[in-house]
C-alpha cells in the first residue's frame, strides 16, 4: 500500500520463467518489469521480443557477472540495439566481484556497449562498484550512459568507496545518476 510504482527485475539464474513472469506482469498497472536474457543463448533476440511484444516487460537487463560474458562482446551488441530498436532502455549490471575480475571485468566494456548503439540508453547499475571514478570518467564521455547507484552504497558502506560516490555524483553535477 502506499506504492504507486514498482520495477521488478527477472534473474534468469532464478527458478521463475520469463514467461511465466511476464503473465503475472500484465495484472499490474504499477509494475514494470525487465527481463533477463544472456545474449549467448542463440535466439536471445527473438526471447526479448517476445518478452516486450507479448509478455509485458519494459525493459531489458542484462547480467554479465552472473552469465559469464563480457560487456562489450558482440552478442551483448547485437541484444542490447535490438532493445533500443524495440523502444525499451537496457540496464546492465556493472558490480565487479571476484568472478567478474578474474574474466575480465573493466569498465571500458559498458563505454563501449554504449557506443555500439549510442541513440540507446544504457542503466549502468551500481555505478561499477569499487570502480567507480572510472565509470565516471567513462560516462563522462559517452552521454547514453546513465548511472544507477543500488547496492554500491550498501555493499562499501563505511570503506572510502562511499566519498568516491559521493565525489562522483558531485562531479557529474547529479546528472544521469540515480538510485
Amino acid at each position: 500500500e502506499g506504492v504507486s510504482k514498482g520495477l521488478l527485475l527477472h534473474l534468469n539464474t532464478q527458478r521463475f520463467h520469463f514467461e511465466d513472469l511476464g503473465r503475472e506482469l500484465g495484472q499490474y498497472k504499477n509494475i514494470f518489469g525487465f527481463i533477463n536474457i544472456n545474449p549467448m543463448d542463440k535466439d536471445a533476440c527473438f526471447q526479448l521480443e517476445k518478452g516486450v511484444t507479448k509478455l509485458n516487460y519494459k525493459g531489458l537487463k542484462l547480467h554479465p557477472r552472473l552469465n559469464g560474458y563480457r560487456a562489450d562482446h558482440p552478442n551483448v551488441k547485437k541484444l542490447f540495439k535490438k532493445a533500443y530498436e524495440l523502444g525499451v532502455p537496457t540496464l546492465v549490471d556493472a558490480f565487479p566481484d571476484g568472478d567478474s575480475l578474474l574474466l575480465g571485468f573493466d569498465v571500458s566494456q559498458y563505454g563501449r556497449l554504449a557506443l555500439s548503439c549510442p541513440d540507446a540508453p544504457l542503466i549502468v547499475a551500481h555505478f561499477g562498484g569499487h570502480r567507480v571514478i572510472d565509470m565516471m570518467l567513462v560516462a563522462k564521455r559517452v552521454p547514453n550512459i546513465y548511472l544507477n547507484i543500488s547496492y554500491t552504497l550498501l555493499y562499501y558502506r563505511d570503506s572510502s568507496i562511499t566519498g568516491d560516490i559521493v565525489y562522483a555524483i558531485k562531479s557529474m553535477k547529479g546528472e544521469r545518476i540515480f538510485y
